[in-house]
């Protein structure tokens, strides 16, 4: 990715993160239900692309041990599912107070 798609893609990340602080928790939690799903319903197209990443990291003789850390097999995609399915079961921090102090 070139730093001109780098600048961009932050943009988009600031501005869509105002648009979630004016969400509520359901609708929060809605999207990330929603995420899980896009996840496993895109498995093949996402592993294909995966498997291309593969193939230019071997091209490019990326180490090994980087390139294994790489590969999304069917367990580790399974994995993300769930762990944003877990995240979107947590209690909502958005105005939690942690710690305070005098």
């Amino acid at each position: 990715m070139e730093e001109s798609s780098y600048r961009q893609a932050y943009g988009d990340l600031k501005r869509h993160q105002r648009l979630l602080a004016g969400t509520s928790e359901t609708e929060r939690n809605r999207m990330l239900q929603a995420v899980a799903l896009k996840l496993e319903t895109s498995q093949g197209e996402i592993r294909a692309s995966n498997e291309q990443d593969i193939e230019s990291a071997h091209a490019d003789r990326v180490a090994e041990p980087l390139i294994r850390r790489l590969v999304l097999d069917e367990h580790k995609l399974a994995a993300v599912c769930a762990g944003v399915r877990q995240v979107a079961r947590l209690p909502d921090p958005i105005g939690a107070v942690r710690e305070r102090r005098l």
